[in-house]
């Protein structure tokens, strides 16, 4: 949530906007390269997205809210690449692009994955997720930043 402060007419304008967003991407894919040391598979995807924001703005007297929301779905192509340089070490890379609810979208992640036992892994990732959406709403943007993540074999 982002607060602002704006002086108007006398006194003060205060603004809150939130935001959620809901991103489900399955996917399935066909392995064209399987070597013990590494691996390429094509991907087909579907990007499912939800978002809800919501605005409010207040006077010394006066609120008003705004609410809204959209949801829509993507289809998307891409790759999985995989390589085992060390015993226990694994670096990936995924990227996809496509469309279908949204005009464009694309995204590239890649990172490492350790293996400490044959139950976990933790992976340090760094993931761009990109979107041009103008439907209902204006959303052109991205989402960027690393990523620790935690697995558990069974």
């Amino acid at each position: 949530m982002a607060d602002s402060t704006i002086i108007a007419g006398g006194g003060p304008l205060v603004l809150n906007l939130s935001q959620t967003n809901l991103i489900l991407s399955p996917r399935l894919g066909y392995a064209v390269i399987e070597h013990p040391n590494g691996s390429l598979t094509f991907t087909a995807a579907l990007r499912y997205w939800s978002m809800d924001a919501e605005i409010t703005s207040s006077l010394p007297m006066t609120e008003v809210r705004m609410k809204g929301w959209t949801k829509w779905l993507d289809g998307a192509f891409g790759f999985e690449a995989s390589a085992t340089p060390l015993p226990r070490v694994n670096l990936f890379a995924q990227g996809d692009l496509g469309g279908g609810g949204s005009q464009f979208t694309w995204q590239l992640w890649g990172g490492i994955a350790v293996n400490p036992a044959a139950c976990c892994a933790v992976t340090l990732s760094y993931r761009h997720l990109d979107v041009n959406y103008q439907e209902m709403v204006v959303y052109d943007g991205y989402l960027s930043g690393p990523t620790l993540g935690f697995a558990f074999h069974f």
